[in-house]
């Protein structure tokens, strides 16, 4: 059963993944077709292309359908036989495994917290591997069909992208299971003294076991620490990479679009990323320095920022998330917003199935897993 699912979510993730370089590929070929002279030419390949994207996105619908359902129910049926693997192999131990080697609360961290790490990593984290390795290796068939030259071009960085991606994810891996280990004996503290909090108010040792837990947070606190500059560097380094490689592309394709090697529209096809700029300048957090951008015929330098920006949402492709709630995290978006509007915003972006699916629902504390 395991083997037929993963097999329909890697065809799943392979046309998902696929989408965005094939959709580049037919908004590029559109580009193209729209400057031509000929109208009624122009309009026939302009039908062409629009039932082209049809069709793709028909084909989306039921890749990404069996991308996510056949990995999440991997990476349930996963979870399952290892919580069920990992209690039988605990209960089989002898009475002093437990004296000495763990304590009841590691016991029940590692079939919460560690199982459901598992889950993910089966479920949700493969299936977005499996997908950009294909959205990785579609884009580069689209980039060489369309300007081997700009392909080419970004290709020689990607390895440096590759060694900057896997160095962060040593370095922050190793440092995040340590201080999954460090914190383990305070939340081992804090969850016997919960459990037994008669037991701790009879004996007043409130205090004692306070500063105990207080003592351990103490000691987990410079791993976090250097996570924190880890993390803070590793992605600065990626999004230096990043950034110069989508400079490059410009850079590459704007000067073959101005020698005629290549249409504009091929360059588009081969880098298609201009939306988070144009998202930019509507919010006004940058402001043109030649032309107006008008909204309703009205300059937008003229209105008032504060109403511009209250009524506009954007979400970043990695957006913060604070240490609240979901529904509270949702709710920060507006101000005074009820939470009536914060699940019927969730709805409207297709975030309501997936958030009744967490363990509290709209309750569920925000973590680094989530």
């Amino acid at each position: 059963m395991d083997v037929v699912l993963l097999v329909l979510g890697c065809i799943g993730a392979m046309i998902n993944g696929g989408s965005l370089p094939w959709y580049s590929y037919l908004f590029g070929n559109f580009v193209n077709k729209i400057v031509a002279s000929d109208k009624t030419q122009m309009m026939k390949d302009v039908r062409q292309i629009s039932v082209y994207m049809v069709i793709l996105a028909v084909v989306v619908v039921i890749g990404a359908y069996l991308e996510i359902m056949c990995w999440r129910i991997v990476g349930e049926r996963s979870a399952l036989r290892v919580r069920r693997e990992y209690l039988k192999a605990v209960l089989r131990q002898e009475i002093g495994f437990f004296d000495t080697e763990v304590s009841t609360g590691e016991v029940m961290q590692s079939i919460s917290s560690d199982v459901a790490q598992i889950q993910e990593v089966m479920g949700e984290k493969m299936a977005g591997f499996v997908h950009h390795v294909f959205t990785f290796i579609f884009g580069y068939v689209v980039g060489f069909r369309t300007s081997w030259r700009i392909a080419l071009a970004v290709l020689a960085v990607t390895p440096v992208m590759m060694a900057c991606g896997i160095a962060y994810k040593a370095i922050y891996g190793g440092l995040a299971a340590n201080e999954e280990a460090s914190y383990q004996p305070a939340g081992s503290v804090a969850q016997q003294a919960i459990s037994s909090i008669r037991t701790v108010l009879s004996f007043v040792m409130e205090d004692r076991l306070a500063d105990r837990y207080a003592e351990w947070l103490r000691k987990a606190s410079p791993i976090g620490v250097k996570m924190g500059f880890a993390k803070g560097a590793g992605m600065g380094m990626i999004y230096l990479v990043t950034y110069s490689q989508w400079a490059l592309a410009l850079w590459y394709g704007a000067k073959l679009v101005a020698q005629g090697e290549i249409k504009g529209g091929d360059a588009i096809a081969c880098f298609f990323g201009v939306m988070s700029t144009v998202f930019a300048l509507i919010e006004r957090f940058y402001d043109p320095t030649r032309g107006t951008i008008t909204l309703d015929g009205q300059d937008l330098g003229s209105l008032n920022l504060k109403w511009l920006r209250s009524q506009i949402g954007l979400v970043g492709q990695e957006p913060i998330l604070f240490a609240v709630s979901i529904i509270e995290n949702v709710m920060m978006g507006k101000e005074n917003a009820t939470r009536q509007e914060a699940i019927a915003a969730c709805t409207k972006a297709n975030a309501h199935t997936f958030v009744l699916g967490l363990p509290d629902g709209y309750d569920t504390q925000v973590t680094k897993s989530i």
